[in-house]
């Protein structure tokens, strides 16, 4: 049997499919790894790979990682590997003790468990979510997974690799040799500047094809440096390459550093995810009607309006609801020019949830920024969070319960005399008028959500602008 084609097609796709898998396993477990380790990815396939053989002489099936028993021990507190030490052994004992039982269980009850298993994997949700992260993504997992079934996992995978290809050929827009040029011979460069930030520019195409290159660029900027990542000169920037630079910007935050992805405001992708692919067009995107109503409303109060603001996004993170929560993008703000009391009306990008795919959400914000001190508060509407974000850990925080909010809200203080002094009963009164979900202070500025996670519309605009300058009334008197 071992001459034959079946025998090495078989082995080769279990190699590359464990081996693939057993990859993103590693690097999903790192995300959501609260010590931010990095796994050993040698060493991880070398364990693998020794465990399947010493398996396969025993007549076993061969060992992958899997993400369930790994996030359920992030998720119970482990910090070593001697949870996956210990959970092994827990799951060897029973079976040696509970096989008896087992063999009486029917077949079809494995069965059912196998094709509930099956369709969690191609669900509507699963179609759903990786629409949301472009087209083309779609295209690819629909088109791998028809190879997969029609002949084997190795066709599927490989075929699945070939359709990204000529997807990224044909949006590139280039001839063939120019395209695996701008791959392999892109141009692309890492500078340190005098003050010892550095310069990372991405040039060509930034695909899959040319990722290993990209990452030895990357992996040559300390922990805790400052960078900038420029894509600006790049034609097609992947999926893949997107990933791997918002993970990287992530870890340096970890560490001290800050990472500014910049560039992509010339280039278009299928849906508004930051993970869709990238293409660079030569002309520049209209307003859409929403900007223009946004950019008419600005000009009404003779404010400014930017599709793209340079707002430090760090800042944000001095407010409790995006400490867990950092904002990944910024557009379409509406500010007032007013040096003293500056506000800002901002369109944000966050993301909620330690998956591999975690939950996007965009929603418009209200900052108002003051010259003074004033007392660290969150004010929000009962159940606000329960209805549109499923956490239970936005309460453990170290503030104290205030018993005199306004009706219908929840208000918790870090100094529960300052807010006594602060929060007015005219100011309760403003609150409980205006409707909105969320007000935060940071004890320099407020922070404001006007609706459940949601981009604002007109009227969301006005009830904000309307509460902000009765508080600055307020505040001035």
């Amino acid at each position: 049997m071992i001459d034959t084609i079946e025998f090495w097609t078989t082995t080769l796709s279990i190699l590359v499919i464990t081996s693939i898998e057993s990859l993103a396993i590693a690097k999903a477990v790192d995300k959501i790894d609260p010590y931010k380790r990095k796994t050993d990815l040698n060493k991880d396939l070398t364990g693998i790979g020794l465990s399947t053989m010493v398996a396969g002489c025993i007549g076993g099936l061969p060992i992958i990682a899997v993400i369930i028993r790994s996030t359920v021990n992030v998720h119970n507190g482990a910090k070593t590997k001697w949870s996956n030490m210990y959970q092994g052994l827990l799951l060897l004992i029973f079976i040696l003790v509970l096989s008896p039982i087992l063999g009486k269980v029917p077949l079809c009850a494995f069965a059912i468990l196998l094709v509930y298993a099956g369709f969690k994997l191609a669900s509507p949700a699963v179609f759903k979510q990786i629409y949301s992260h472009g087209i083309e993504q779609l295209i690819f997992f629909i088109g791998t997974m028809v190879l997969t079934l029609y002949t084997n996992l190795l066709i599927g995978l490989f075929g699945g690799l070939l359709l990204a290809l000529v997807s990224h050929m044909f949006l590139a827009r280039v001839s063939i040799p120019q395209f695996f040029k701008m791959i392999f011979n892109s141009g692309s460069n890492l500078v340190m500047k005098p003050d010892g930030s550095y310069c990372l520019k991405i040039r060509g195409i930034a695909n899959f094809l040319g990722l290993i290159k990209i990452n030895n660029l990357v992996a040559q900027i300390p922990a805790g440096a400052n960078a900038t990542i420029d894509l600006s000169e790049s034609r097609l920037v992947g999926t893949t390459v997107l990933e791997d630079l918002y993970d990287f910007q992530k870890i340096q935050q970890n560490t001290g550093g800050n990472i500014k992805i910049k560039g992509l405001d010339k280039h278009i992708s299928s849906t508004n995810h930051k993970l869709a692919t990238k293409i660079k067009i030569d002309a520049i995107e209209p307003l859409n009607r929403r900007q223009n109503k946004l950019k008419e409303m600005a000009e009404s109060y003779g404010w400014d309006f930017q599709v793209e603001p340079v707002e430090d996004l760090e800042y944000f993170k001095s407010f409790y609801f995006f400490k867990s929560r950092p904002i990944e993008a910024e557009s379409n703000c509406i500010s007032d020019p007013n040096k003293d009391l500056p506000i800002k009306l901002i369109d944000v990008t966050f993301e909620e949830g330690v998956d591999i795919f975690p939950d996007e959400y965009k929603t418009t914000i209200g900052l108002l920024k003051l010259p003074f001190s004033i007392p660290k508060f969150i004010i929000e509407k009962k159940d606000f969070l329960d209805k549109v974000l499923p956490i239970s850990e936005h309460w453990d925080i170290d503030y104290s319960v205030y018993n005199n909010p306004p009706n219908d809200y929840i208000v918790k203080v870090s100094d529960i005399e300052a807010m006594d002094a602060f929060l007015t009963d005219k100011l309760k009164v403003l609150i409980e008028i205006s409707g909105l979900h969320h007000l935060e202070s940071n004890g320099q500025a407020i922070l404001i959500f006007s609706n459940n996670f949601v981009l604002a519309q007109a009227k969301d605009y006005i009830k904000m602008i309307q509460f902000i300058e009765n508080f600055k009334s307020m505040i001035k008197k």
